[in-house]
């Protein structure tokens, strides 16, 4: 019996390099795996590109990632005016809107806190403080990583292109909203104004005013702070818990 050859893409980038090798590799494998139907579609169309051949629809699953999700998480909708961006400093994920992003609501909210953690964010703490943000640089431990999440209202997605943020399924079931640029697979999960919200503008400085006049308006009407991060909390326990996750895989692999 052959054994199944089967890869697993979480994102491809508008410039990506390996498109070639994600066609070339079509024909020698029996499924491929990508997390969302943004994806899934670009991989398709990549194939029929690079090879001029149509990949059987079949072979492409949807499979999501998922989080393990327990009591622990259940959100309190105590407003703790945080906002955080968690992730790697890379060009493709847009840090320095995040910084613009908080030295202009700190104009009219002072009281505001605002948090960065990730890889590579020592490197530009000073930056960081000049912005008067709060560096918690690389956070690898679990449960810090949880407490940082728990600790926050919104969470900022200012990329240019995404699979589906871990980030936002580790933080979204402890109620915490994503405020992110309309990329990728985000859409698939994220209903405008009912468990987060989408920015579609597409220049950094359009980005950045119109998530500072959501925001504002925000703080401004808690009431929609606590009905949003619930239907956030609840979406979340509801589709990405872990054992949803493991059961999709052992489905496709004993096929």
């Amino acid at each position: 019996m052959n054994k199944p050859a089967i890869d697993l893409i979480h994102s491809i980038a508008p410039n990506d390099t390996r498109k070639a090798m994600f066609a070339e590799a079509d024909s020698l494998l029996s499924k491929r795996i990508v997390i969302n139907n943004y994806t899934r579609n670009q991989l398709y169309e990549i194939v029929k590109t690079h090879t001029g051949n149509i990949t059987q629809q079949d072979k492409i699953h949807v499979i999501p990632n998922g989080v393990e999700i327990d009591d622990n998480y259940l959100s309190d909708n105590e407003l703790k005016y945080r906002i955080g961006f968690i992730g790697r400093w890379s060009s493709e994920k847009r840090p320095e809107l995040f910084l613009e992003l908080a030295k202009k609501l700190k104009i009219d909210f002072p009281h505001l806190e605002f948090v960065m953690a990730g890889s590579a964010m020592n490197l530009h703490d000073e930056e960081i403080t000049k912005a008067g943000v709060i560096n918690l640089g690389s956070v690898k431990d679990k449960q810090k990583l949880n407490n940082i999440y728990k600790s926050l209202d919104f969470l900022i997605i200012t990329s240019t292109y995404e699979g589906f943020p871990m980030v936002m399924m580790e933080s979204m079931p402890f109620g915490v909203i994503p405020v992110c640029t309309d990329v990728g697979g985000i859409h698939e999960h994220i209903t405008h104004e009912v468990n987060g919200f989408l920015i579609n503008e597409e220049q950094n400085k359009d980005i950045v005013l119109s998530m500072v006049n959501l925001i504002s308006y925000l703080y401004q009407n808690q009431k929609i702070i606590s009905k949003i991060s619930e239907e956030t909390a609840s979406y979340a326990s509801q589709n990405f818990d872990i054992e949803k996750f493991n059961d999709s895989y052992k489905k496709l692999l004993l096929e």
